[in-house]
C-alpha cells in the first residue's frame, strides 16, 4: 500500500468540528459519534488549543510524526465505527470514502 497523506482544515461548526474540502465537494462537512471528542483528546495532546482551526494530516499507513491510529472495530449506514487506544469510539461517515476506496483498517493521524 502507498504512504498517500491527506490533509484537512478542521474549525468549530454548529457545535462540532467540520471541514471543507471544495476538491471533494464537501462544505462544512461534521464529525459526529464520538469523533469530535477524540478530536478533542488529539488537540489536547499535539494542538494548539487556542488556534480556532487545526490542520489533520491522516493517511492509512503510518508515517513519520503521526500522533496515533484508529482502528477500524465495524462498518454501519456506510461509515465504519473507530476506536483509539480502545479506549475512545467514534463513527466516520460515508465522506470518508472520497479520501479512501473503502475504509481502511487503520487511520494514521497528526494533529498540528
Amino acid at each position: 500500500m502507498s504512504n498517500s497523506l491527506m490533509v484537512i482544515e478542521i474549525y468549530r461548526h454548529c457545535a462540532t468540528w467540520a471541514f471543507t474540502d471544495p476538491a471533494k465537494g464537501l462544505q462544512d462537512e461534521p464529525f459526529v459519534a464520538g469523533i469530535p471528542e477524540i478530536i478533542d483528546f488529539f488537540i489536547k495532546e499535539y494542538g494548539n488549543k487556542t488556534q480556532e482551526t487545526h490542520t489533520i494530516t491522516f493517511s492509512a499507513s503510518d508515517f513519520p510524526g503521526s500522533h496515533g491510529k484508529l482502528v477500524k472495530k465495524e462498518s454501519e449506514a456506510g461509515g465504519a465505527w473507530y476506536s483509539y487506544k480502545d479506549q475512545m469510539k467514534g463513527w466516520l461517515c460515508p465522506a470518508t470514502l472520497h479520501y479512501f476506496k473503502e475504509h481502511p483498517n487503520e487511520l494514521f493521524v497528526k494533529f498540528d
